[in-house]
């Protein structure tokens, strides 16, 4: 898995009209899959599908990009914040006046059928009244995260 594109090589070379099958991992590289799972696991944030080079493309081009088909290939979304990292803890970025939060993880299970992901409290018996139930149930974008069909659309210079 690669963290970084400035550094990688293209995986594969594209041009306009081409279609691209490929397959992405979750933010923590599928590292993080069972309650008791720790961020200790997890190699990199935000591991990279790509990169991928695009014949007659040139640097300050606007590239249309179509997705096909988007699926999800898991069972689960995962979620997590621990100290220095996450949006309610401090980091390099964003200074706070709190003590930093312990680790946490939690899971979203996801149903397929319906293709929504569903939160639920670690640390409480937190409830949505009955009348706001879908406010717990988070719609994913058709077929969500985890397999894509894109197809390059148009020139590379338009």
């Amino acid at each position: 898995m690669k963290y970084v594109y400035g550094v990688a090589e293209p995986v594969a070379r594209l041009k306009s009209g081409d279609i691209l099958e490929t397959n992405t991992v979750d933010a923590f590289g599928n590292a993080i899959q069972k309650p008791g799972d720790t961020l200790s696991l997890v190699k990199g944030d935000n591991p990279l599908t790509g990169p991928f080079y695009i014949e007659g493309a040139a640097p300050g081009d606007t590239l249309a990009v179509k997705i096909l088909d988007l699926q999800v290939d898991s069972n689960q979304g995962v979620g997590a914040f621990a100290p220095g990292f996450g949006a309610l803890n401090e980091t390099v970025y964003t200074p706070m006046l709190h003590t930093p939060l312990p680790e946490k993880i939690w899971f979203y299970p996801i149903d397929h059928v319906t293709n929504t992901a569903t939160f639920k409290a670690l640390d409480s018996n937190f409830s949505v009244p009955r009348d706001r139930a879908p406010a717990r149930v988070c719609p994913l974008p058709p077929r969500a995260a985890g397999c894509a069909r894109l197809h390059l659309a148009g020139s590379a210079s338009s």
